[in-house]
């Protein structure tokens, strides 16, 4: 049924009262924002509070835990400042998005693969987060080879736990919020579609994600610019950055979804 018009008015409303808020404490940029109340106008507005409480699981605690990381380690090198950018909103929430969509246009129920999508996407970032933080000596999921903190496929044995640590939080709070409850095999699927879509992120960042070189001072990074000047490619695909990479495993997780369940 097509939502009334009130009922969208009211998602705008809630949905850019909390984004703002966010803005203010730092967590957003303008741009992520703007993007973020655009995105959960649409899932408040056509599928309720049992769809958006998931993205809100997602968004609050990765973002509180990307702030204790930063408080715990300055000296990890980021790609872009730590707001949150339209870009990375989407990377990040845009499957969850198009499913949304799908399914009212389609008048399916894909609340499973929805999700999945988030348990992936937070999956992910509690790995990172978790692993920069407590993990020790990280090695390249694709080589086993050590490679140095922050750099794209490392895993650490106390980020693989982060990753189950926040697939797990997504099943639970999605659990919660659905009102009668997801059935034991629905839940393990979004476990891990979560945990698998964190391992499929670190192998496409370790294979295939763009890599480039600093020719000031030789490190390898996920930067096109690095002191102060142009970095050069040396491996992977250059179209395939960090936020595809994003997507791409939240839409893994929401693809593990559909097979199993």
């Amino acid at each position: 049924m097509t939502p009334a018009l009130g009922g969208i008015a009211a998602a705008f409303v809630l949905s850019a009262a909390f984004c703002w808020t966010a803005y203010r404490l730092k967590f957003l940029g303008s741009g992520g924002a703007w993007t973020a109340s655009a995105l959960g106008t649409l899932i408040l507005g056509l599928c309720g509070w049992a769809w958006i409480i998931p993205l809100l699981g997602f968004f609050i605690s990765s973002s509180l835990l990307s702030r204790a990381r930063k408080i715990h380690s300055t000296t990890i090198e980021e790609a872009r400042g730590s707001r949150r950018d339209a870009v990375q909103v989407l990377a990040n929430g845009g499957v969850a998005v198009l499913l949304v969509l799908i399914g009212a246009i389609g008048g399916l129920d894909l609340f499973a693969a929805y999700a999945a999508s988030l348990a992936a996407a937070n999956a992910d970032t509690w790995s990172t987060e978790i692993g920069l933080m407590f993990g020790r000596k990280p090695r390249s999921i694709a080589s086993g080879k050590p490679v140095p903190p922050g750099t794209s496929g490392g895993v650490t044995a106390a980020g693989l736990l982060g990753a189950a640590a926040g697939a797990i939080f997504i099943a639970w709070v999605s659990h919660l919020s659905s009102g009668i409850g997801l059935n034991a095999n629905a839940l393990l699927v979004i476990v891990f579609a979560g945990i698998g879509g964190s391992l499929f992120d670190s192998l496409l960042g370790a294979t295939l994600q763009a890599r480039y070189v600093c020719p000031v001072c030789s490190k390898e990074t996920e930067r096109n610019v690095h002191c102060e000047q142009p970095t050069a490619f040396i491996g992977g695909m250059r179209w395939l950055n960090n936020d595809g990479v994003n997507f791409l495993c939240a839409a893994f997780g929401a693809g593990c979804a559909f097979l199993w369940i």
